[in-house]
C-alpha cells in the first residue's frame, strides 16, 4: 500500500504529487483508491467536487454533477459502499469504479 499525504490542495502518493483545484476537506480510502472531497465553500464552479485518485493511475474519475449549484458536503462508506451527501438533503451511492451515481435516498 502506497504512502499517501495530503497537503492543502496537493495529494502526495509515494513520490508523485497531484495538484487539485481546491483543498482537500475529507478522504475515504478504498483499497488502492483515495476518494477526496474538495472544499468548495465560496466556489460554485466546482459542483463535481468528489474525485477518485488511484495510487498507480492518478485521477481516475470525478463524480457526476447532480445540480450545478449543489457541491457535495460529505462522504462515507456504509457496508462497503461509497456514499456522498449534498445540500439538497440527499445521500447518493456512488459506483467506486466510475464515479457514477447508482442510487439516492433522502437524508433530512
Amino acid at each position: 500500500m502506497a504512502r499517501i499525504e495530503i497537503m492543502d490542495s496537493t495529494v502526495v502518493i509515494d513520490d508523485q504529487q497531484i495538484a487539485l483545484p481546491e483543498s482537500v476537506e475529507e478522504t475515504v480510502r478504498l483499497d488502492s483508491t483515495l476518494v477526496v472531497l474538495l472544499d468548495t465553500i465560496g466556489n460554485k464552479n466546482l459542483p463535481n467536487n468528489v474525485w477518485a485518485i488511484d495510487e498507480n493511475e492518478g485521477i481516475t474519475w470525478k463524480i457526476e454533477t447532480v445540480r450545478s449549484d449543489d457541491p457535495f458536503t460529505g462522504l462515507w462508506v456504509d457496508d462497503g459502499e461509497l456514499w456522498v451527501y449534498n445540500w439538497n438533503g440527499y445521500g447518493y451511492k456512488i459506483d467506486e469504479q466510475t464515479g457514477t451515481i447508482v442510487d439516492k435516498k433522502y437524508m433530512k
